[in-house]
């Protein structure tokens, strides 16, 4: 529900799982997220000894991403500026 509310046009949700050999750490499984909305692209990635967890980690960071976007969407404009003459 978080999701559908920050981003009500959510046009592509992209999820990549794959084993970076060429990480020198024995954490080499790697999770990448990309959420695309119209206008909006949240990116999260994660690499550790499973790709459960690095998911896990994704979803985490992603959640933040989206809340701080329904923050900035909820704010209005810092200053109005209109060229109409009234």
């Amino acid at each position: 529900m978080l999701f559908r509310s920050a981003f009500p046009l959510l046009s592509r949700a992209e999820v990549t799982l794959k084993k970076d050999l060429s990480i020198p750490i024995k954490e080499k499984k790697v999770c990448e997220i990309t959420l695309t909305g119209f206008g909006t692209e949240l990116k999260a990635y994660a690499c550790t000894g499973g790709f459960a967890r690095s998911a896990r980690e994704c979803l985490r960071a992603l959640r933040k991403m989206v809340l701080e976007e329904v923050k900035r969407m909820k704010e209005g404009p810092d200053i109005v500026v209109s060229t109409v003459e009234v």
